[in-house]
C-alpha cells in the first residue's frame, strides 16, 4: 500500500493537486482543474505498472495480478487502483479536532467515491458531464 500512496502522492504533487484525504484503501485528491485531474488518473495507472512490486504481488497465482500480450504490451501489472473521478464546485473541507485532519464530506467527494466503485481494478469511472469539463479546459 505504501509504494501505491507514493506513486498517487508523486503524481499529485507534479499536477499541483491536493490530498484530501488517504485512508487504508483509498486516497482522495482535488484539482482546480479538470484536465489536470484526469491526467492524474491515467498517470498513476501507468505509475502503478512501473512500481518495483515485491515478488509475491507480481508472481502469485492470481491472474488478476499480471497481463503481458507481448514481449512489448504490457496490459497490467501488480497492483491497479479504481479511479472515480467528479467535478463541481469548490469544495471547502472541515477541520475534525479529534484526528487534527481536515475531511472533506461535500457531495462532490461522495459522488467521485461512488463512482469509484464502480470502476474495477485499473479503470477510471467519469461522471457525465466531467467530459464537458475536460474539453472546455
Amino acid at each position: 500500500l505504501a509504494l501505491c500512496l507514493g506513486c498517487c502522492r508523486s503524481e499529485l504533487a507534479m499536477l499541483q493537486g491536493h490530498e484530501a484525504q488517504a485512508g487504508n484503501d483509498h486516497i482522495l485528491g482535488t484539482f482546480t482543474n479538470p484536465l489536470r485531474a484526469l491526467l492524474w488518473s491515467l498517470r498513476v495507472q501507468e505509475g502503478l505498472m512501473k512500481l518495483k512490486w515485491p515478488a509475491g504481488v507480481l508472481y502469485s497465482n492470481d491472474p488478476t495480478k499480471k497481463l503481458i500480450l507481448s514481449d512489448r504490451v504490457t496490459i497490467f501489472r501488480g497492483l491497479r487502483m479504481q479511479i472515480g473521478v467528479s467535478f463541481g464546485a469548490d469544495v471547502m473541507p472541515s477541520f475534525e479536532p479529534l484526528t487534527g485532519q481536515w475531511m472533506y464530506h461535500q457531495n462532490l467527494v461522495v459522488g467521485a467515491v461512488a463512482l469509484g466503485s464502480f470502476a474495477r481494478g485499473g479503470e477510471i469511472v467519469v461522471e457525465s458531464g466531467f467530459a464537458l469539463q475536460v474539453e472546455a479546459s
